[in-house]
C-alpha cells in the first residue's frame, strides 16, 4: 500500500522488494567491477557541485523483477514497463542532484521512482529526496530501507547532499513512461 505525499504526484511505499532480491541486487551491483552507465548521459548542471556518483544499468530478469515489484507496491498496473530504465546508483560523500523536473517531451504517462537500499541511513546522512509541494514549501523524504518514492512529473525535485562520510547511499532509480510515436 502506498501513501500519497503530494497530489498523487509523489507517493511512498514500504517493503517494495523481497529481502532476498534486495540483498542480491546490492551484492551483485556493488561487487561487479566497473560501471556501464556514466554521468555523460546527464546534463552537467544536474550534478554540478556533486561528489562522486556511480551508476550501473540493470537488465534482464533482474530489471523485470524490480519493475513488477514496483507496480505491485504502488498498485500501479498501468505503468508502462516496456522501455523503463532501471539503474543501480551509489552516492558518495557530497553527492547531490540539483533541482530538476523529469518531464520529457517524447514520453507520456511518465514516472520516476527511487528504491532505497541502505538499512542504516539517517536524516543526518543527507541524501534526502526533496520536492516542492508549492513555491514556498519543500518536503523531504529521508532514505529508508526498502522504501520507494514514485514521482509523476511535473514535480521539481532534487537529492540533498550526502553527508554520511564513509557510508554510501545506495538506490535503484527507475525512469519510465510511454514513448510518443514508438520505442525510446
Amino acid at each position: 500500500m502506498s501513501v500519497d505525499l503530494f497530489q498523487n504526484r509523489v507517493r511512498r511505499a514500504d517493503n517494495v522488494l523481497p529481502l532476498e532480491l534486495l540483498h542480491h541486487i546490492v551484492k551483485v551491483s556493488s561487487a561487479t567491477p566497473g560501471y556501464d552507465t556514466n554521468l555523460n548521459s546527464w546534463d552537467e548542471w544536474l550534478y554540478r557541485g556533486s561528489g562522486e556518483i556511480r551508476l550501473r544499468s540493470l537488465f534482464g530478469d533482474l530489471r523485470l523483477y524490480i519493475l513488477e515489484h514496483l507496480q505491485a507496491a504502488f498498485c500501479e498496473h498501468t505503468l508502462d514497463l516496456t522501455d523503463a530504465t532501471v539503474i543501480y546508483q551509489e552516492f558518495y560523500e557530497g553527492a547531490l542532484i540539483n533541482w530538476h523536473d523529469d518531464c520529457r517531451p517524447d514520453v507520456t504517462d511518465q514516472y520516476a521512482s527511487t528504491i532505497y537500499l541502505n538499512d542504516d541511513w539517517t536524516t543526518e546522512d543527507g541524501g534526502a529526496f526533496v520536492f516542492e509541494a508549492d513555491a514556498n514549501t519543500e518536503q523531504y523524504v529521508t532514505p529508508s530501507f526498502n522504501t520507494a518514492v514514485l514521482l509523476r512529473p511535473p514535480v521539481q525535485h532534487r537529492v540533498s547532499p550526502c553527508t554520511a562520510g564513509e557510508k554510501v547511499r545506495k538506490t535503484i532509480q527507475i525512469f519510465g513512461g510511454t514513448p510518443i510515436g514508438g520505442s525510446k
